[in-house]
């Protein structure tokens, strides 16, 4: 797998292989977590984290009965701050 970078090459398609294997041109690649697109974007690793973040932190105050603040959040920056901060 691999991605191409860059203006689109309009006609054929750059193809790379490996001895005989031909290696498929992909529009994003995920490498150590992070999500990049074909331009080195992150809009779409950054809605990842947004949502996974989002989730997590319901998951919290739907599972806690307790409303206790140093709970929630003791919580929260051991669930929700590391899914945060890892490669912002």
């Amino acid at each position: 797998m691999h991605i191409h970078i860059g203006n689109k090459i309009t006609g054929a398609e750059p193809s790379f292989a490996i001895g005989s294997s031909a290696l498929p041109v992909v529009d994003r690649v995920k490498d150590l977590g992070v999500i990049i697109d074909e331009q080195l974007k992150f809009p779409l690793h950054i809605n990842h984290i947004v949502a996974s973040a989002f989730t997590r932190a319901n998951l919290i105050l739907n599972c806690f009965t307790s409303r206790h603040v140093q709970t929630l959040l003791r919580a929260f920056k051991t669930y929700v701050l590391p899914v945060i901060e890892y490669a912002s």
